[in-house]
């Protein structure tokens, strides 16, 4: 009629026909977090009020049901029963439902198992098939049964995934810069490190700071790999017996001369040698061996 307008907090002004049905589509889809002003710039959120008089009793209480279970799917510490489908608070990995008082594992939604490795995502793709399978044979039905490409399937999404921070949904990307939106919590994040998106973190710093992580791990391998090298070194050293100034053998030659306390000792029995010809032969050690440690 041209009359009708809503005037949202934000100060901006729409028609009030068109509020109505913009605000019933997202409801009906179920996108509610996205029921906010329908300007680009602005994204203030509706007063429920308003919300109550543009969807109806019907249409405001599939509202607050849906922006409720949005919120419970958002939290990583909130798992659903497997029996009973009621929200439970996850303390750590097991989660006890008030409903039906099942206690069950929050990751794989299985019994409770403490002590024992979770099952992975294909190995309980394995364990529902074999239940279903069950089922359907006290049914006297053959059943589907999944395939090893299904379980392959499944491997390669995981392993292309990235966690969302914010409620663990998988998230895969197709195209794009690395600033993704979850599909699930509607909570942007970071796809190159996994962290939750700020006013901070741009593309950009994330690939400096991935860079600098990278070359301080190069750094910390090279120094690691010098530190092996060198204790590998002073384990075929031989300690002068008067200083213990690590000292090498000249190849085989046991004779060795320390250049700090200017004595000559032998790679055998680390005893100062005085006369070579009286110490190396048939009765004394011998002057030319392999060290094992050479073999």
């Amino acid at each position: 009629s041209g009359i009708d307008f809503v005037e949202l907090p934000c100060r901006h002004y729409y028609c009030w026909r068109c509020m109505e049905t913009y605000s019933k589509l997202h409801v009906k889809e179920g996108s509610v977090l996205k029921l906010v002003c329908p300007d680009d710039k602005c994204g203030c959120s509706i007063p429920p009020k308003l919300l109550k008089k543009l969807l109806g009793d019907a249409g405001f209480e599939r509202w607050e049901r849906l922006v409720f279970q949005k919120t419970l799917d958002s939290r990583a510490d909130v798992a659903y029963c497997p029996r009973c489908e009621t929200a439970c608070l996850a303390d750590e990995d097991s989660a006890q439902c008030s409903n039906c008082l099942f206690t069950f594992c929050a990751r794989c939604r299985n019994r409770r198992h403490v002590g024992e490795r979770c099952m992975t995502p294909e190995e309980k793709l394995i364990s529902v098939q074999e239940r279903e399978k069950a089922r359907n044979l006290s049914k006297g039905n053959a059943g589907r049964k999944v395939s090893a490409s299904d379980i392959f399937s499944i491997k390669e999404i995981l392993r292309s995934s990235v966690m969302c921070p914010h409620c663990g949904f998988a998230i895969s990307r197709v195209s794009g810069c690395d600033q993704m939106l979850c599909r699930n919590c509607e909570k942007s994040f970071c796809y190159a490190c996994g962290k939750p998106s700020s006013q901070g973190h741009t593309s950009e710093q994330c690939k400096i700071d991935r860079e600098k992580l990278r070359v301080k791990v190069e750094v910390n391998d090279v120094v690691r790999n010098m530190q092996k090298e060198l204790k590998l070194a002073l384990s075929r050293a031989h300690p002068c017996p008067g200083c213990r100034q690590p000292n090498f053998k000249v190849g085989n030659n046991n004779h060795i001369f320390c250049e700090t306390c200017r004595v000559h000792y032998c790679a055998l029995c680390h005893t100062v040698v005085r006369k070579s010809k009286e110490h190396y032969g048939p009765r004394g050690c011998k002057q030319h061996t392999v060290d094992p440690d050479f073999v």
